[in-house]
Order: C-alpha cells, then sequence, then structure tokens
C-alpha cells in the first residue's frame, strides 16, 4: 500500500475489516491491482480520477445483492478520503476457469486491384519494409489479420483490402494475464491491450523478459559512449533499473 496516504490506507483497512464480518471463512484474500498497486494514481480530488481496485476472492460465488451491499458501503469511505474503493469479486472456482473474452476491432487495409510483383519480390531488408503489399494474400486483394496473445498468433482470418472500414471479432480463451494485439503480418500491428486475470501481472514468457533485457545492454553499449560524461552516472542508474526491472520479470514467468 505504499502509494496510498495514511487516510487512503486507514479507509483500505476498514473495507477489509467489513468484508472480514460479512464473509468470514468464505473469504479467500483482497488483492489490490491496477493503478493503486503499481503506484501510479492520479491524486484523490484530481479531474483525472483513480480508483482503488480491489480483487476480493471468496469461496463461493458472492450474489448481486451482497455485492451491491458492499459497494454501498464504500460510499462513506469515498466521501471521507476521496478515493473510491472499487471491489471486484471472484470466486475460487471462477478464477481457476478459464477465461474467454471477445476483442472486437473494426480494420481496413487498402491494396491495388492488382498486385506489385517487384514489390512482392523484394527482401525483407529492402525498402518499403512494411507495406501492406507484402501481407498480400496469393491471388487475391485480401490480407491475414492474425490475433496474437503474449507474441503467438491465436486466430487468424482474411480481409478484403479495399480501403473500406469493417467489424471483425475473434473469441479468446485466456486463462492468464495477458498482452493482446492485432497485425497484419509482416506490415502493421496494433498497441497491446494488458488484459488481467486474477488481479495477477502480465508475464508473458521468460524468452520474452530475456530478449527486452538483452535489448537493454544493446542500447546501452551503442548510447552510452555518446552520452556527455556529465550525464553517464546518472544515465546508467537509469539503465541499471530497467535491467533490475526485468530481471525481476524473469524470475516471476512461469511460461518458458
Amino acid at each position: 500500500m505504499a502509494g496510498l496516504n495514511e487516510l487512503e490506507r486507514d479507509c483500505l483497512r476498514r473495507f477489509c475489516d467489513v468484508l472480514v464480518a460479512r464473509f468470514g471463512d468464505r473469504l479467500v484474500e483482497v488483492r489490490m491491482f491496477g493503478s493503486a498497486a503499481r503506484g501510479d494514481m492520479w491524486p484523490a480530488h484530481s479531474p483525472m480520477h483513480s480508483d482503488i481496485d480491489l480483487l476480493v476472492v471468496t469461496r463461493e460465488d458472492v450474489s448481486d445483492e451482497e455485492q451491491e451491499e458492499l459497494l454501498n458501503a464504500t460510499y462513506p469511505l469515498y466521501l471521507e478520503c476521496g478515493r473510491q474503493l472499487s471491489p471486484h469479486f471472484f470466486s475460487e472456482r471462477r478464477l481457476a476457469a478459464p477465461q474467454t473474452g471477445r476483442v472486437t476491432a473494426r480494420v481496413a487495409a487498402l491494396l491495388g486491384e492488382q498486385p506489385d510483383e517487384a514489390l512482392r519480390g523484394r527482401r525483407p531488408d529492402q525498402t518499403p519494409y512494411w507495406h501492406v503489399e507484402r501481407a498480400r494474400v496469393s491471388g487475391t486483394r485480401e490480407v491475414p489479420l492474425e490475433l496474437v496473445v503474449n507474441g503467438r498468433a491465436v486466430a487468424r482470418r482474411n480481409i478484403l483490402a479495399d480501403g473500406a472500414l469493417r467489424e471483425v471479432a475473434f473469441d479468446v480463451s485466456v486463462e492468464r494475464s495477458s498482452w493482446v494485439a492485432l497485425r497484419i503480418l509482416p506490415s502493421s500491428h496494433t498497441n497491446p491491450v494488458f488484459v488481467t486475470v486474477g488481479g495477477r501481472p502480465v508475464r508473458a514468457s521468460r524468452r520474452s523478459a530475456e530478449w527486452c533485457l538483452k535489448a537493454v545492454d544493446q542500447c546501452w553499449s551503442r548510447k552510452g559512449p555518446q552520452i556527455p560524461a556529465r550525464d553517464r552516472a546518472e544515465a546508467a542508474r537509469a539503465y541499471e533499473a530497467a535491467r533490475e526491472a526485468y530481471r525481476r520479470i524473469i524470475a516471476e514467468c512461469e511460461v518458458e
């Protein structure tokens, strides 16, 4: 709770007491997640609001009526500390089950009706590197759209590249906290969306985190010598902080 002030911590403790009194042995654990757990909340009473998100794990499902009563119990605490406590209730059974979600997006790509064979024949290291022509499905005006979860393509469908926006949807089972993105390989991709399961951090794979750690070392080997001497010590500390973050993530990864 390092990111909370004393009044916020006190209100959180009192709400946890309410949960213990209500559930007794049915309560398994209460865990903070989101910006409160990361320590990057917006200040209380600022125009941008950050709740204190709480994962409340119980042995059995909590009824809608009980959830509403407990949510109502947070309002006096909000008036007191200016920070909304937002409990999210999950039973052990629900947390153990694979989570299925739907990824939806509006997508578009644009290709000429006839393929540009000269461009398609170029090597990957020749410009233009990311042209969508490189993704064209042979003999069509379509490109493959892939759903990527933690760096692996898990679903694919072709879309007509005539410039028109189209709604697409993928159903995907997410068993652990993951990042999700769409891509048209080798042309383009979206930013990742982070999906949290059970309040756990995203740990895609140990190999991915090790690649990031090596990338920090590579970046320092190239840029470090070019940093002015007066700034080099501070820059070295910043790079080492990045290395420590990735070492910690590597140690936490359960997937190779």
